[in-house]
């Protein structure tokens, strides 16, 4: 057996050979993950790879230095901002020029205050108010840097921890197990309630650090070889386990990062080991990738959202491109930016250095608000354009998020069963059972229909055939409906309409669904898939308003129509199926702007402005 030891150099550097092939997996996994790779269900857990190894490495380092007497709270802060911050200034710069141009301020308010915050490296306490990860989509391009304020606020804490054990604790393993501990019990009991604030906020994911922590503070020489060998291999399947097969839609973070803390922390502790796991670990691809991981992460998401604006990334040519471009330009920041700027480095010696991050941070965010504020002056010379990117206010009103439509934001408590599940009993009831877009018309089809009682129980993932993929807020909802407050023991309702973001695998459980509820006695529509823009529509409608060509027709998906195909081949002989692509595409050509006003009918890529949920739902034939 041949162990690694824990060397002052290696300390310094962090660049243990399989610690740095961790590394490799971790970004690889986010890389797959977001460029929709389908078989790496828990890619998404990279950060959290990266939270364990920055523990461990941190650690180590201050250990040694704090022991030896000569560690310095402002070396350490200014070596960190040398680290991560120019490669993530330039990332920013470059952000904030392509995105501004395509997504200028009027229509994506979130990306100047979310680039800023990025460079303040208080993203993740902006987003924790503003945007849910898992439902954004592709829409913020700097969203990614959530997990480097995370990281920068645990380097900001952590020193001053970590002086406080060396010096006045005997046994700082303890004190770290017990707020290891304490942070893991508090981000459980977060993720019940309020999944978005676990996901973003540094105390709830501060026991996955510290489980780093606690390595970097075990003598792994004495570990028993075959014991090293279990916590190298099964630490490392552990991990790969996890990542690949752990779905976005289970519990996360808590318990749902479990697997792949304790897995990544186990194979650290193994890392010595002479077996497959190190090898592989060790290989020069991973070992480099490894290398290039933070300029890699940084680049990555901006491809990705580029990407995504134009083109499906579900189609594996896609992929491929947003996979190979992530990695070419990581490489060159890595190689131009990164390295040159570290072996310029030295180490500050006077309280003028406490300057720097403060200095570095308002240059940043002087030159991104000019840069975002210049491509707005560019827009607004073209006032026809800008008026598709200024939609109606409060036009998210009419999803009634919160009330009647549940989200990662708003779960199951905040849902008015009165209003929404009760309402006038006294006239027929029609239950809008689905997704957003169920909740996006149901209003309006409260409009249309005052002598119904329209109802409405809707959920992010709610469409009926897939339970397996709810959060637990949508199966307590569909619980709810399906319960005697509702469709079990209630006779008042007479009609239920199903309207959802359908997919092809929905055609495999619908047909049951509906049998379920033809049973109940109630009458069953199907509103069938509606159209979808690759971009949102507003924006595409401004792009051709510069350029003179209609963009709509080329960035509408045409998949969608063989899917309405497929549907009301499956369906029509069961229910009343309508068809929303002829409702809204009548003689095959989209309506997407409103003749009145030339307003857009889209409030983005799939969803309605309120006149255009009025005038789509006036046209389905429902009595």
């Amino acid at each position: 057996m041949q162990s690694l030891k824990v060397a002052a150099s290696a300390a310094d550097s962090g660049k243990i050979q399989a610690v740095q092939g961790l590394r490799g997996i971790a970004v690889l996994a986010v890389l797959l993950f977001h460029v929709k790779f389908t078989t790496l269900a828990g890619g998404y857990q990279g950060p959290d790879i990266f939270f364990v190894i920055s523990g461990f490495v941190i650690t180590l380092l201050l250990r040694r230095r704090i022991t030896a007497g000569n560690f310095s709270f402002l070396e350490f802060y200014v070596r960190r901002a040398w680290r991560l911050l120019p490669a993530l200034i330039v990332t920013l710069l470059l952000t904030a020029v392509v995105f501004s141009i395509l997504t200028p301020i009027s229509i994506n308010n979130t990306l100047l205050p979310s680039l800023i915050a990025s460079a303040a490296g208080v993203a993740n306490l902006y987003y924790a108010g503003t945007i849910d990860y898992f439902a954004s989509g592709t829409s913020n391009p700097v969203l990614h840097t959530w997990s480097l304020g995370v990281e920068e606020q645990f380097y900001l804490v952590f020193p001053l921890l970590a002086v406080l054990l060396v010096r006045y604790t005997s046994k700082p393993f303890r004190w770290l197990l017990i707020l290891s501990l304490a942070s893991f019990f508090a981000a459980v009991l977060a993720t019940s309630h309020d999944a978005t604030a676990a996901f973003y906020l540094p105390w709830y994911r501060g026991w996955e650090f510290l489980a780093g922590a606690l390595v970097a503070y075990v003598d792994r020489d004495k570990i028993k070889p075959v014991l090293a060998q279990f916590f190298s291999i099964g630490g490392f399947v552990l991990m790969m386990g996890w990542i690949c097969f752990y779905k976005e839609s289970y519990v996360f973070p808590g318990v749902g990062a479990l697997g792949a803390v304790l897995g990544t922390a186990m194979t650290i502790l193994g890392a010595g080991q002479l077996n497959w796991v190190n090898k592989l670990l060790s290989s020069r691809v991973l070992v480099r990738l490894g290398d290039m991981s933070y300029s890699v992460y940084l680049a990555h998401w901006p491809v990705v959202c580029l990407i995504g604006m134009f083109f499906p990334l579900e189609r594996l040519s896609h992929q491929l491109v947003a996979l190979v471009l992530s990695i070419v330009l990581g490489y060159l920041c890595w190689r131009l930016v990164e390295q040159p700027v570290l072996a310029r480095y030295r180490p500050a010696k006077s309280a003028a250095g406490w300057l720097f991050v403060p200095a570095v941070f308002a240059l940043t965010a002087g030159l991104i608000a000019s840069i975002s504020y210049g491509a707005e002056g560019l827009w607004q010379r073209n006032p026809m354009a800008m008026r598709y990117l200024q939609p109606a206010p409060n036009e998210r009103a009419m999803f009634r998020e919160g009330q009647c439509f549940l989200s990662y934001r708003f779960g199951f408590d905040t849902y008015d069963q009165k209003t929404c599940l009760r309402g006038d009993m006294n006239k027929p009831g029609l239950l809008v059972m689905g997704d957003s877009l169920a909740a996006n018309i149901a209003l309006a089809l409260q409009e249309k229909m005052p002598e119904y009682n329209v109802l409405q129980a809707t959920a992010v993932e709610y469409r009926l055939s897939n339970r397996g993929g709810w959060p637990d807020f949508t199966k307590r909802l569909d619980d709810l409906a399906w319960g005697p407050d509702g469709l079990g023991g209630r006779h008042d309702i007479k009609t239920v309409i199903l309207f959802a973001r359908w997919n092809e695998t929905d055609l495999e459980g619908l047909p049951e669904v509906v049998e379920k509820l033809k049973a109940r006695g109630v009458k069953v529509i199907v509103l069938g898939p509606s159209p979808e823009f690759y971009i949102s529509l507003p924006l595409i409608l401004a792009y051709s308003n510069v350029i003179g060509i209609d963009l709509s027709s080329i960035m509408n998906k045409q998949e969608r129509a063989a899917l309405n195909a497929r549907f009301a081949s499956t369906l029509a002989n069961k229910l009343q199926y309508i068809s929303m692509m002829d409702v809204i595409c009548p003689q095959g050509r989209c309506d997407v702007i409103q003749e009145k006003d030339k307003s857009s009918l889209f409030l983005d890529k799939i969803h309605f402005t309120r006149p255009g949920a009025e005038l789509f739902v006036s046209r389905i034939p429902l009595h």
